[in-house]
């Protein structure tokens, strides 16, 4: 007879090993690589880079804050500051660059109020308003007068002597607006919170000028190299109404 079978012996489950613990890291002394760094502060966005080709072309971007001043009882308003202009003058510059521009005559006003132009431009006034106007300036050296004109008429002047053109109605006498005629192509209005930016001027030295309806001409000598950071400030003399009223037949 053959022996029987021997059993197959049971293969018992091998317990898991148990992971083993990891050391506790050892604190460091402290110093300055583990102290905690406090964020840096807000700052507002810097100006943008003068690009390569402006570079290259002798351009550059001038950016900077007006400040009006109230002498005496004269307040100053977030409103006041858009109604500022600031343009730059080239020093050796002579070619000023003309161009077309528009105030319209419309709901019994001008819009805008001040309008900036460079010497030798033509502004046009169209009508929009389903009545008639007349457009006319009194001021020395820049007197014109459009004679009555119906809607949707756009008469038009050229301004060929530097300086602020008193702009009104003849029919509507509270219609009131100036322009200002300047030396240079390179002009900015100004933000509520008295930022200009003047993009694309000549990288060369020469004057900043500011101009507000109830202050007078401002200007300083900007250098070269300068970019961001230009402060200039206009007093503000008078009243608004006053400023506007000048050179009206009254």
């Amino acid at each position: 007879m053959e022996p029987a079978p021997k059993p197959e012996p049971k293969l018992e489950p091998k317990p898991e090993p148990k992971p083993e613990p990891k050391p506790e890291p050892k604190p460091e002394p402290l110093g300055a690589s583990n102290l905690a760094v406090p964020a840096p502060a807000t700052t507002a966005p810097a100006a943008a880079p003068v690009s390569a080709r402006e570079a290259s072309d002798g351009l550059r971007r001038l950016q900077g804050t007006l400040r009006l001043t109230g002498v005496g009882a004269q307040r100053i308003d977030a409103e006041d500051y858009r109604e500022a202009v600031v343009w730059f003058i080239p020093d050796g510059e002579t070619a000023v660059r003309a161009g077309t521009y528009t105030m319209n005559t419309l709901q019994k006003g001008f819009d805008p109020s001040v309008l900036a132009v460079p010497v030798g431009s033509t502004v046009r006034f169209p009508n929009g308003d389903p009545i008639l106007h007349n457009v006319y300036s009194e001021s020395t050296g820049n007197r014109f007068d459009l004679g009555l004109y119906g809607p949707g008429e756009a008469p038009a002047h050229r301004f060929d002597r530097p300086g602020v053109v008193d702009v009104h109605c003849n029919v509507h006498r509270r219609m009131q607006a100036k322009i200002v005629v300047v030396e240079s192509a390179y002009i900015a209005r100004v933000s509520a919170g008295g930022r200009f930016d003047l993009d694309r001027v000549p990288a060369v030295p020469g004057r900043l000028v500011a101009w507000h309806p109830r202050g007078e001409r401002t200007e300083r000598p900007v250098a070269a190299d300068s970019t961001d950071g230009l402060s200039i400030e206009v007093l503000i003399r008078r009243p608004r109404a006053d400023a506007f009223a000048e050179g009206s037949r009254r």
